[in-house]
């Protein structure tokens, strides 16, 4: 993670800020260390780059698996490699500025929240494609750290574990 991510964080309990305890630094990149809720003193480890804040996760344990599951066979090439849900990228990016009303224009410095990122290639697309100052990929499963990998050379993308129930 880079420590500008925390200007778009939060704690996940009560919304306090965070404060990070960096370990190993790779460059710009926090790798492994943790942050503290500023409030209540939770702390969330960062692992892999990847903030790690899942929370509110109870009666998920289904969802988290079997969308673990699709993404990891995805990202592996056994679950559509080539396509996102059958749609190819150009498809992909006017599927995203249909549903959502957005104009390049007004992604022009914006920040984008991709809830529910899986193995980050809609997160990587948005940021390929648009202006945005940041693009934060968000999922509670652990192909987070396929999305990391796929985005971390792209400077305007962050990806965090959490709970999109329970946003951080």
């Amino acid at each position: 993670m880079r420590q500008s991510l925390l200007d778009y964080l939060a704690c996940p309990y009560c919304s306090s800020p965070l404060a990070v305890e960096p370990g190993e630094i790779d460059g710009e990149e926090i790798m492994t260390g943790a942050l503290t809720c500023s409030q209540c003193t939770d702390r969330y480890a960062i692992v892999g780059g990847i903030p790690r804040m899942n929370s509110a996760m109870s009666g998920l344990e289904n969802v988290q698996r079997t969308f673990d599951w699709e993404w990891q066979a995805h990202h592996a090439g056994t679950f559509e490699s080539e396509t996102l849900f059958g749609r190819t990228p150009d498809q992909d990016w006017d599927m995203f500025l249909d549903g959502t009303g957005a104009t390049p224009q007004r992604l022009r410095g914006a920040v984008v929240l991709d809830a529910g990122c899986g193995s980050g290639a809609f997160t990587r697309l948005i940021a390929d494609r648009s202006a945005a100052e940041a693009v934060i990929g968000v999922d509670m499963i652990d192909a987070v750290d396929q999305a990391y990998a796929s985005t971390r050379d792209r400077p305007n993308v962050h990806i965090v574990q959490g709970n999109v129930f329970a946003l951080p």
